[in-house]
Parts: C-alpha cells; sequence; structure tokens
C-alpha cells in the first residue's frame, strides 16, 4: 500500500472514530457534576460567559445542588452581576452549605454594591478572624467606610495568616496612597505581583496603581498582562478603557468597552464606564441613561452618583444635581472635585450661602486656584465683594498666568465700584489671553457698561485683527461707535458683521434700532421682516417684531409672532414666558395659565416658570394652587427672597397670616432691604393686629429707605386702623411731599376725609388736578368711589372725561359701562360692547358685558359671559353673585343654588353677602 494510501485510510479511521464518538455524545445525558466541570475548565482558560451557560445549564439540571448554587454565584461576580451573586449564594446557604464557604461570595458581592457596612456587620463575629479571604474583604469595607486605621490594623491580620495574599496587599497600597505615601503604595504593589504573577487581581491593580500615578504606558502594559493570562477578562478590558477616555482615545475606549460587555453583558461597572464615556463626549442624556441602569441596582455606588451630580449640572437640572452632589460629599467629604461640583451647583441654583457653606471648610488651607475661584464667586453673588476680591487674589497670585481667574477679579472689583483696578485686572487678563477673545470681549463689553467707548474700541482693535470674521466683536465695536455717537461707523460694524455672517441677528436687531431712533419705523419692521424670510424660526427675530407691534397696539399680530417664536420649541422658558405675558397683557389670563402648565412638565424645577405659574394662579383667583406652586419655588430656588416671598403673600391671600410672616421674615433674612416683603409683613402684622411688629417694620423702612415714601405710608396704614387718625394725616403728608404721585394723594385725600377734614381733601384733589391734566388715576379713583357711593352721575363725567382725553382706555370704558347700568341709562351696552372690543378676554370686562345683556333679558349672549368670566376669576365673589342672579333668570335653580353655596362657603367676609344669602333662601 502507497504511503498516500495509509493516509487515506487514516483518515477514514480518524472520522470513523470521531462519527462513533458524536453518535455517543447524543445518547449521553449531562449531570449537573459534569457540567460543573465543564464550567471550571471554561474558568481556567478565561472564558467566564461558557463558564455562566454551562452553571446555569447545572441549576437547571439540578435547583437544590448546593455546589452549583455557589459556583454560579461565584462566576456572577467574576462577571460584575453582584446583584444575580447575592442571589445564587444565599441560595446556597439555604440549601445548607456552611457558612465558612458562602459567606466570602457573599461578602464579594455587597462590596461590588456598596453595602460596606453590611460587609463589617457580617464579619464582626470572632469565628471569621482566621480566614485570610473574610478578614480582607472586612477590611476593603473598612477602607471604604473611611475608617483607615481599622482597616490597616485588619489587613495587617490577613497578611499574618498569609503574607501574601493580593488583596490584603492591595488594601495595604490603598491606604498609602490614600495617606500621600506613593513609596508604600508602590512597595506593596510591588509584593502583591512578585507574590502572585498569575493573580489576574494583582495585575489589574497594578496597572490602577500606575494609572494613578500618571504613567499611562505602565498601566497599559499591566493590563495586557492580565488579558495575557485571561483573554476575557472584563475588569481589564474596563480599566484600559478607563485609561483611554482619560487620554481622550475615544475610539479605543469604544473598543475596549465593548470587549467588556462581550465578557461581562450585565457587569454594572461596564454600565458606569459607558456612562463616563458619554459624558466626557458631552453625550449627556445617554450617560444619565446608562447612571440610571446602575444607581437602581446599586444606589450606593459612588462613583455613580458623583457623575450623576455632574450629569444633572450639565443638563441644568440643579435640583437633582444637588441631590447626589451632597450624597457623595456626605460620604466623601475629603473630595475636592465634588465640593467644588456641589458649590457650582449651588451658586447656579441661586444658593450662594450654601455654596459658602460647602466651600468655608477648606478655603484657609487650600491651594487650588478654581476652588477659590468658585469660592470668590459664591462671595461675590452673596454681595460680600471684600471676601471674593480676597479669594481671587488668592487664585490669580497662584496661577497668575491664568486669564480666566484675572478676569474674574476684575469684575468682582468692578462690582466694588474700584472701576479703574476693575479695568487694570481685565486689560491683564486680556494680554494673557492670547489664544480666545473671552477676556477680551469681556474687556469692551466692561468699558461699554462703564460708557468708557474709547477704551472699549482698544481693546476690540486685536481683537478685529486675530478674528477678523468674528460678527460678534464688529457688533461690539458698532455698540462702541454707537456710544460715541457716531452712527455711520456704528451702522458700518453692524452691516459687516452681517454681512460675514448673515444670520447673526444681534446686528440686524442694532440696525433695526438705529432706524427706529430714526423715526423709520417702517426701515425697522422691513429689516425684522426681511431676516424672518431667510431665517422664519429665529425667536429672537419672532420676539422683537412681536415687541414692535405690541409697542404699536397691533396686538393680535403681536400674538401670532410670539406663537411662531414660542412654536419653534414650546419646551423654551424665555419665548413661552415672553407669551403667557402676552396673553396676560390681553386679558386672556385662562389662556396663559394653560401655556405655562405645559412649559412646567418639561421644566419642573425651573423657578422662572415656577413663578410665573404661581402669580397666574394668583390673578385667576386660584391662591391655593398657587400657594402650592410657590412652595415648589422655594424648593428650587431656597435662597431667593423673591421665592419666599411670593409664599408669604399667597399664603396672606389664604388668610394664613402667621405662615404668611414666617415666609417673609425668612425673604427679609435673605434679603433685609427687600421692600415688597417688607410692605407685605407689614400689612401682615397689620392685619393680626400685631400693631407694634407693624410699627416696627415701617419704622425699619424709613431708616433703610429714607427717601422714600413707603416707610411713612406703611406706619400711618397702621395708625388709621388704630383710629389714631391725627397721627397718620402728617405721615401721608410726609409721604406725598416725598412721592408727590395719584396714589398717595388718594391715600392722603382718603385720611382727610376720615379725619374730617373734607374740604381740605377736596381742595388738595382740585389742586393736583389742575396741575396735572392729563393725569387719569384720580379720576379713575374718585369715578369709583361715586359708583361707591351710588352717585352714579358724578361717576359718568369722570369716565367721560377719562374717555375724551384717552380714547378707548379699556379700565374707563368698563367702568362707564358700569355707571351707565346702575344708572340705567342705554348707553351701557354700547359702552360694554367697546370695552370687550379693547379687551377681549378681559374677565372683568365679561363680567360688565354679560350682566348689561342680562339686565336686557339677553340671556342668551349674557349667560355665557358670565360662566367664562366666574370660569377665569373664580376667587371674585360678585362675578359668581351675577352668574346666580343669570341662571335664576334663566330658571337654573339647581345651578344657580349651587353657584350661591360655593360663593358663601368661600367667601366669609364682601358686600354683598347677605344678598347671597337671601337669594339662597328664596330657591
Amino acid at each position: 500500500m502507497s504511503t498516500q494510501a495509509h493516509s487515506l485510510a487514516g483518515a477514514a479511521a480518524l472520522t470513523t472514530v470521531l462519527m462513533l464518538a458524536a453518535l455517543g455524545g447524543c445518547g449521553k445525558t449531562e449531570t449537573a457534576a459534569s457540567l460543573l466541570a465543564d464550567a471550571r475548565q471554561f474558568q481556567q482558560r478565561g472564558d467566564h460567559v461558557s463558564a455562566l451557560i454551562q452553571l446555569k445549564n447545572a441549576v437547571a439540571r439540578n435547583p437544590r445542588d448546593p455546589e452549583a448554587r455557589l459556583a454560579l454565584g461565584e462566576a456572577y461576580n467574576k462577571l460584575g452581576d453582584a446583584v444575580s451573586a447575592e442571589k445564587e449564594v444565599r441560595k446556597a446557604m439555604e440549601l445548607g452549605m456552611a457558612p465558612e464557604r458562602t459567606l466570602p461570595e457573599l461578602l464579594l458581592a455587597q462590596l461590588f454594591q456598596g453595602e460596606f457596612q453590611k460587609v463589617v456587620d457580617a464579619t464582626a463575629d470572632s469565628a471569621y478572624t482566621a480566614n485570610v479571604k473574610v478578614l480582607s474583604q472586612r477590611g476593603t469595607a473598612f477602607y471604604q467606610l473611611g475608617k483607615r486605621a481599622e482597616a490597616a490594623e485588619t489587613f495587617e491580620r490577613a497578611l499574618k495568616l498569609d503574607p501574601g495574599y493580593p488583596v490584603a496587599l492591595m488594601g495595604l497600597a490603598n491606604i498609602a496612597l490614600a495617606g500621600a505615601d506613593k513609596a508604600g503604595a508602590a512597595r506593596y504593589v510591588a509584593q502583591a505581583v512578585e507574590k502572585n504573577p498569575k493573580d489576574v487581581a494583582s495585575w489589574l491593580f497594578k496597572g490602577d496603581f500606575e494609572r494613578s500615578q500618571g504613567r499611562p504606558a505602565e498601566a497599559l502594559a499591566a493590563y495586557d498582562q492580565v488579558l495575557a493570562l485571561e483573554p476575557g477578562s472584563a475588569g481589564a478590558h474596563l480599566q484600559k478603557a478607563y485609561l483611554f477616555i482619560a487620554e481622550r482615545r475615544y475610539p479605543e475606549a469604544a473598543v475596549s468597552l465593548a470587549a467588556a460587555k462581550k465578557s461581562a453583558p450585565k457587569n454594572l461597572m461596564v454600565t458606569y464606564a459607558q456612562a463616563l464615556l458619554d459624558f466626557t463626549q458631552g453625550k449627556h442624556a445617554a450617560a444619565l441613561e446608562s447612571l440610571q441602569q446602575v444607581l437602581r441596582v446599586a444606589p450606593e455606588h459612588m462613583p455613580s452618583v458623583l457623575l450623576a451630580g455632574a450629569v444633572h449640572f450639565s443638563l441644568k437640572s440643579l435640583p437633582q444635581a444637588e441631590q447626589h452632589l451632597k450624597k457623595y460629599h456626605e460620604a466623601h467629604p475629603d473630595n475636592d472635585y465634588a465640593r467644588k461640583l456641589l458649590a457650582s451647583t449651588r451658586i447656579a441654583a441661586g444658593d450662594a450661602k450654601g455654596a459658602i457653606a460647602v466651600l468655608a471648610p477648606v478655603l484657609a488651607a487650600s491651594q487650588d486656584p478654581q476652588l477659590l475661584a468658585i469660592a470668590g464667586k459664591a462671595y461675590t453673588d452673596n454681595r460680600d465683594f471684600g471676601k471674593a476680591t480676597a479669594l481671587l487674589e488668592r487664585a490669580s497670585s497662584l496661577d497668575p498666568k491664568k486669564a480666566q481667574l484675572r478676569t474674574a477679579l476684575g469684575l468682582s472689583k468692578l462690582e466694588q465700584g474700584e472701576e479703574a483696578r476693575a479695568l487694570s485686572e481685565l486689560e491683564l487678563a486680556s494680554t494673557l489671553d492670547q489664544t480666545t477673545s473671552t477676556a477680551g470681549t469681556t474687556l469692551a463689553m466692561t468699558a461699554l457698561r462703564l460708557n468708557q467707548f474709547d477704551k472699549a474700541l482698544e481693546a476690540l482693535a486685536p481683537l478685529e485683527v486675530r478674528n477678523p470674521g468674528d460678527p460678534m466683536i464688529l457688533n461690539l465695536k458698532g455698540l462702541a461707535l454707537l456710544g460715541k455717537k457716531d452712527q455711520a461707523g456704528a451702522r458700518i460694524a453692524f452691516e459687516k458683521a452681517l454681512s460675514l455672517h448673515p444670520d447673526f441677528f444681534p446686528a440686524v436687531d442694532n440696525l433695526a434700532r438705529l432706524d427706529m431712533q430714526a423715526s423709520n419705523l417702517d426701515a425697522t419692521r422691513r429689516r425684522y421682516e426681511a431676516f424672518l424670510a431667510k431665517y422664519p424660526n429665529n425667536v429672537e427675530a419672532l420676539t422683537a417684531l412681536g415687541a414692535m407691534a405690541v409697542a404699536q397696539r397691533r396686538l393680535p399680530e403681536a400674538g401670532t409672532l410670539l406663537e411662531r417664536a414660542n412654536a419653534v420649541d414650546p419646551a423654551a422658558v424665555g419665548p413661552a414666558i415672553v407669551l403667557a405675558n402676552h396673553y396676560v397683557r390681553m386679558g386672556q389670563a385662562a389662556k396663559a395659565l394653560t401655556l405655562v402648565r405645559k412649559l412646567l412638565v418639561a421644566n419642573p424645577d425651573n423657578p422662572a416658570v415656577l413663578d410665573l405659574l404661581g402669580q397666574l394662579q394668583v390673578a385667576t383667583g386660584d391662591n391655593g394652587s398657587a400657594m402650592e406652586s410657590f412652595t415648589k419655588l422655594t424648593v428650587a430656588a431656597p435662597q431667593s427672597a423673591q421665592a419666599h416671598y411670593r409664599l408669604g403673600a399667597a399664603h396672606a391671600a389664604m388668610n394664613n397670616l402667621p405662615s404668611a410672616s414666617a415666609s417673609l421674615k425668612r425673604a427679609l433674612a435673605l434679603q433685609p432691604d427687600y421692600l415688597d416683603a417688607q410692605l407685605a409683613l407689614a400689612a401682615a402684622h397689620l392685619r393680626q393686629k400685631q400693631f407694634n411688629d407693624a410699627l416696627g417694620v415701617a419704622r425699619g423702612m424709613q431708616k433703610m429707605h429714607a427717601r422714600l415714601p413707603v416707610g411713612y405710608v406703611a406706619e400711618a396704614d397702621v395708625l388709621l386702623v388704630q383710629g389714631n387718625t391725627a397721627a397718620a394725616i402728617p405721615l401721608y403728608e410726609k409721604a406725598f411731599s416725598l412721592g408727590n404721585n395719584a396714589e398717595l394723594l388718594i391715600k392722603l385725600y382718603e385720611s382727610l376725609r376720615i379725619g374730617g377734614r373734607g374740604k381740605e381733601a377736596d381742595a388738595k384733589v382740585q389742586q393736583w388736578r389742575a396741575a396735572h391734566p392729563d393725569d387719569l388715576k384720580v379720576p379713575g379713583y374718585l369715578g369709583e368711589q361715586y359708583i361707591s357711593n351710588k352717585k352714579y352721575q358724578l361717576a359718568i363725567t369722570e369716565f367721560e372725561a377719562i374717555l375724551k382725553k384717552s380714547p378707548g382706555y379699556p379700565s374707563a370704558l368698563n367702568n362707564l359701562a358700569v355707571a351707565y347700568e346702575l344708572a340705567g341709562d342705554a348707553r351701557a351696552l354700547p359702552a360694554a360692547e367697546a370695552a370687550y372690543q379693547a379687551l377681549p378676554g378681559n374677565p372683568a370686562v365679561m363680567d360688565t358685558l354679560g350682566w348689561v345683556l342680562v339686565q336686557q333679558g339677553e340671556l342668551g349672549r349674557g349667560l355665557p359671559l358670565l360662566r367664562e368670566a366666574s370660569a377665569r376669576l373664580p376667587g371674585v365673589p360678585e362675578i359668581r353673585l351675577h352668574l346666580a342672579r343669570a341662571l335664576i333668570k334663566a330658571k337654573q335653580p339647581a345651578e344657580a343654588r349651587k353657584e350661591l353655596e360655593i360663593l358663601l362657603e368661600r367667601h366669609k367676609q364682601f358686600p354683598q353677602r347677605e344678598d347671597a344669602r337671601d337669594l339662597l333662601k328664596q330657591l
């Protein structure tokens, strides 16, 4: 037989053997024990995923096999799925596995989940003092809890049992690093690798150590050694990904992460690393999604907590950022990165005092210029400019060539009124900053603010050379020239900016303003419209054209433009607030409320949105909801004096006067000179008959605001309520001499009449009217007083005179219609129709027109108007009473009864209460 024949025969024989083996295998029944053995072989080759599959099959074969359960728990731990690991180990324990075998794996799973105190508690029993693995895990838990002394003592005990035990050596290395003993840490790392050359964990730790010491090449070599020992090591791939992320080698990081995911698809640390990679690339939403996956399973994983804080800060979700960063800072108070980020979050949220509180413990000793700069910003926001400047000067001395610090210092000096020093620092910053235009433009803008237009032009000149196509620099140049009254030069600069960047709206806006100054309103409008023809979704242009339409009383057109601006991005706060305010201007408070409620869904913690929502709820009489909104506002902006003032005002409207006083005092603690809060607090004390407290607030206002009339008015109001009119009148006179306005005249007029000095009161009014023939407030007040006193003809005279001076004046039209109706004058309906045409969505006007129509028998038109008016202003009793009367006329007694019951339940005091009670009795 030839050699070839021998080969063929051999091949045939081999094929036969393999076929027989395969056939034999088909009849083989795999036992749990054989599957367990297969899994261990896979693990020895580093194939933990295949091992996991076999172990799951083993458990499926025999669910009550404790060995298989424990092995499956160990496999899950190797793959980083600590939750599943703990579950399987506990099942092994339930099935009778000895604690000395199960406890180490259970502790490892708990360590992975950040449950460090549980590990310490579980290992307190002296029975475990001879178990090197348990001792090392106990030491690790102590270290993670910040108890370094206990950790070191525990690791030393472990090394007495096994001098080369890697976990204990690595633990001591960590403690040495925490104590800045780099040489000691290096010795422990070297021992771990030398004594355990084939231990994957030791090589991983060496890689981490080298990376922490700024030696990426050595770290990479250590991780590659891990992969040589165990090609499927998720940990090594993961650490390589971290290294690549730190070096901004993002494609390589993504490759390493993909390999880690393949080896350990459920490893939470892989998910965390993906979040870190996304965050460093600015993919904040994706990063947050990954972090939420980690924190759902391991809420105490502090790196994820810290990263979640950073992500929320980047997304401007400040309450969530505060929650995560505060938690991390409390667990790791020595971490300056977390401290700085928490302080920055509080500054962004308007909580300067909170930022100062978190930074204060380290300020005296800190040599970190960034931390000092953040503290400087916090003190600046807290209006403590002396401390702010001192901190920024320290920061600048530590990093004197940092333009950003010089810029911050200059702005701080500016706030202190040190304009020369401020400009000097900003000029130095501009000199240092040769790569960007930030410092130079800040200098130019500051000079513009100080009306130093030549200085601004001087700062802009080198920037224009370095950045010839930058429209912002050209725009600032135009503003500086405009300040110098060089309109022609300014126009050239703005037009050049626009020619280089046709989509640069600030230049268009400034050219439009030049047209407006030249009284060429048509050119202004055409300029905005031409820009919108090219860029129809430009929010700034739509808003500017809308504002122009408002100024020219083209209100429907303004509404259309502002609605277009809002439609570009309905979740954007700025355009929506402008539109809501326009709806309010049009008397469409309910429409504004609907818009802001939708806006709140997209911006649930935005202070501006919560503030406007609360104000709209107050305007529509829904004080209970307003109080809820303002409470949320104080949570979103806890250091905002205005937020606490709003809440106090809402409490006052609900007659919760002690709560109102508490909120207003909080506002004044934050801002002692907050005039509105002082007035509201004085009023709250007055309503509670706390006269001395009210007088104290009023006199405090007089000291703080000596040139303003408000403190004298507040004191006079208290005296008037006490019946001391004689003492009140001189205070009103003092206030009027300081303010000399219609509102103060009315106060003085009322006090003189109460004091029996009616002729003097009338004389003052006549003097005022002679000196201020165009004033409409005093005639309007007198007209309303005449209506209250049933002097309808005199009221008609006043309102007709107002309308001669200002035709179409809505409140006068409305009040004239009321006076006509009460006087039985047929002109009531045309006047009410005219008022409704001027303000079609105003509920007070709707009430007037509706009631006039009902009185004239036109229930079909009048009743719907009254329903709508009552729905929009549910807190105004007179409107609800009109609705109830209309329903009675419409022969709808059940609904009338319901409205009257609501009216009497909600309003315990109002002028027509007895009328309402009588009506209810008749039904």
